[in-house]
């Protein structure tokens, strides 16, 4: 049985798998801005007690977004900063991507939508062109997996 409020929210950390209701349930007539704070509050001091690389990563992170929002605001023609805004952009996307399509669900939707194509082959390029050309992947070997 749980001893977790009835009503309380839960906050499972990603790292260690701990359930946290730091907040308890809603009280109502709270503004909205105090129980964000006193919850931000709380789980920032698990992820530094239990997790403080993570932390410090996370700072770094941060700290590497904000000089790229800076860089992002002048027009210039450094090549060598343009790369590596660059790099940091792509960076920064390939971590909050929430969508990935292997290869096998490409072929396999080619496979149930156009069976017996003789174009499979290369509508299945054409998609994973597409896709690689999107999650802006440099042109791969074409033996790649996923």
């Amino acid at each position: 049985m749980s001893t977790q409020p009835a009503l309380a929210l839960i906050y499972t950390c990603n790292l260690c798998q701990k359930n946290l209701s730091p907040a308890g349930p809603p009280i109502i007539g709270e503004k909205p801005q105090e129980r964000l704070q006193k919850l931000g509050q709380a789980l920032v001091a698990h992820l530094q007690k239990e997790h403080n690389p993570h932390v410090i990563q996370m700072g770094l992170a941060g700290q590497q977004y904000s000089g790229w929002l800076f860089i992002e605001q002048f027009t210039h023609n450094d090549t060598e900063l343009a790369k590596e805004s660059n790099k940091t952009r792509l960076h920064m996307r390939a971590l909050t991507k929430r969508v990935h399509i292997p290869d096998e669900i490409i072929e396999k939707q080619v496979d149930t939508h156009l069976p017996d194509d003789p174009r499979r082959d290369k509508i299945i390029g054409l998609l994973k062109g597409m896709r690689d050309s999107l999650d802006e992947v440099p042109p791969l070997d074409p033996t790649r997996k996923g």
